[in-house]
């Protein structure tokens, strides 16, 4: 028994020792505890290691490990690779071997940001030189540009002039790597580090952690912004250059306090988070999801949300706006200021992609508050087309905008006492009105599953996409546009071999709902979306999908 004891004693010294050794080594890991509280900006990948053990679990890996996928992204790596110094920066990783990464805006003033990138490493000394070298000559053209060192309480700083004359320091201490446009505001940061400096860091600034606290734990990707501070400095540029902001609108901009962004893969799912700190946001009432009656179980994508008929009112009084908007009109009426009479807040965008159509079904829908009043607004609006035309069916009026009219598009608006509707095509409008009267919604459909805690938690702003239909309905269209388009590019295939387009299913069959939902708080604003990607980047991916397709449909025929 004692020599177990002793064994045992001696295993846990060693343990401990090692633990005590690798902590000397590390250091301080997380960059907010060691840069300055009042950090404008700050933007981290706080753990490449963990968020490199976590893709291989989400869909998108699983999308790009497919053989299909393999084959059709040989060339565009080839390409990528091929005489690009792809290679030789890969090789400076590799050595250097970052763990943590961030960048930061320490101060703004006018134009003048004190800025820094940081990042903490395991590979060598050596290999952060040959890495911070690379970056100089490649900033210079190619050219190793003349340097210069001062000693700082131990630390080297090296300073070199970028060819637009900003200066760029560098430094190492501990496991960690610096580059800055200044060379105070790097010293305060080394100090801080190393324990000199004991002024307050960003990690004790309330804001910085009430937001955090508001945000999924442990992201793979973080941003932190003070909006008032960089809008101060945008402001001031303007002015020196003779462009004069709204001040309503800048008003609204310093209510919040802080931005807080993060990205999570959240097993298959990626999860992206925002968080805008404003205390006691005005309260607009709560979603209660009235166009969700016009939908069915075929419908690929459902959005609702309040509509802030002040912002509206404010945008359309804009100088910059009424530059594009005749003097007669809804900007210089007092429409939009009846608009709250006439609705409730609530409008909701629901569209579905039947196989024999060309373009989406598309359908708007506003709240009546005042049927009457809601008459009247639309009279005024519909001034501006002098064309419109109204028929009646079952007693149900609809608007047509023959100046509106395209090949594909027939823009129709339909008025019941509950609701206005909007579409593309008056048969939307009369397949909707039928819907209306049934039972079976999307949301007793079994692709909405998922998307249920959302739908009814969510206060402001609730959305849908069924990214496995969508995908199934709008990849073979796509698919034919590449076909096309790398026909009659030059260079493109020399990127893309079309003979290699993955099949639809090959994709789809990993796809699952994109959900997400805007829910305000006590202290401000929470917006989350989940899916195989974000709602975010399925609008950035939409936006350019539309631009490219409907652009040329929307532009009205002589």
């Amino acid at each position: 028994m004692k020599k177990v004891a002793i064994i045992t004693v001696v295993v846990l010294a060693v343990l401990a020792g090692s633990v005590l050794w690798v902590r000397s080594q590390i250091g301080i890991s997380d960059a907010a505890l060691f840069l300055p509280a009042d950090t404008v900006m700050f933007a981290t990948i706080p753990d490449v290691p963990r968020t490199a053990m976590r893709w291989p679990g989400t869909t998108l890996s699983k999308i790009a490990g497919e053989a299909e996928m393999k084959s059709f992204f040989e060339k565009p790596f080839s390409y990528l690779a091929k005489d690009r110094g792809g290679n030789e920066a890969a090789d400076l990783l590799l050595g250097l071997k970052p763990g943590r990464l961030f960048a930061a805006v320490l101060s703004a003033e006018g134009d003048s940001m004190k800025s820094m990138v940081g990042f903490q490493y395991w590979g060598s000394r050596g290999d952060f030189d040959r890495a911070v070298a690379r970056l100089r000559k490649e900033i210079h053209s190619g050219n190793d540009p003349e340097l210069t060192k001062e000693n700082i309480q131990g630390t080297e700083f090296l300073k070199s002039v970028m060819p637009d004359g900003t200066p760029l320091f560098s430094a190492t201490q501990g496991r960690w790597g610096f580059l800055a446009n200044d060379q105070a505001a790097l010293a305060g940061v080394v100090s801080r580090l190393t324990g000199r400096e004991t002024t307050p860091a960003l990690a004790s600034d309330p804001s910085f952690s009430v937001s955090l606290q508001r945000l999924p734990a442990d992201p793979d990707a973080l941003v932190f912004l003070r909006p008032g501070t960089i809008l101060d400095s945008l402001v001031a540029v303007g002015n020196a250059l003779g462009a004069k902001a709204d001040p309503r609108q800048v008003d609204q901009i310093r209510k919040a306090e802080a931005v807080s962004f993060c990205i999570k893969m959240d097993g298959p799912n990626l999860r992206d988070a925002i968080f805008v700190l404003r205390q006691n946001p005005p309260d607009l009432g709560k979603l209660s999801h009235p166009g969700m009656s016009l939908t069915s179980a075929q419908t690929l994508g459902y959005f609702n949300f309040l509509l802030q008929f002040e912002a509206i009112a404010g945008a359309a009084g804009n100088p910059l706006a009424q530059q594009y908007i005749p003097s007669q009109s809804a900007a210089s009426s007092p429409l939009l200021a009846r608009l709250s009479e006439a609705f409730h807040r609530e409008a909701s965008v629901s569209f579905s992609w039947p196989a024999e159509r060309m373009t989406p079904e598309l359908l708007f829908t506003a709240s009546v508050k005042d049927q009457a009043k809601a008459e009247s607004v639309l009279m005024e609006a519909i001034g501006f087309l002098p064309e419109t035309t109204i028929t009646e069916k079952v007693g149900v009026k609809f608007y047509g905008f023959p100046t509106l009219r395209s090949t594909f598009l027939d823009p129709t608006l339909v008025a019941t006492p509950e609701l206005f509707l909007f579409t593309l095509n008056p048969a939307d409008a009369d397949a909707a009105l039928i819907r209306r009267d049934q039972k079976e919604t999307l949301e007793q459909s079994p692709a909405f599953a998922p998307a249920l805690d959302a739908f009814r938690s969510a206060n402001e702003s609730f959305g849908f996409l069924d990214s496995k239909a969508l995908f199934e309905r709008s990849f073979p269209l796509l698919r034919q546009v590449l076909v096309f388009g790398a026909a009659f590019m030059p260079g493109a295939s020399e990127i893309i071999d079309t003979e290699k387009i993955p099949q639809t299913e090959t994709i789809a069959k990993h796809l699952t709902p994109i959900v997400y939902s805007q829910t305000r708080l006590s202290d401000g604003y929470l917006i989350e979306s989940s899916g195989p990607i974000t709602m975010n980047q399925a609008a950035v991916l939409a936006i350019g999908a539309g631009a490219a397709f409907f652009g040329p449909q929307l532009l009205p025929q002589n």
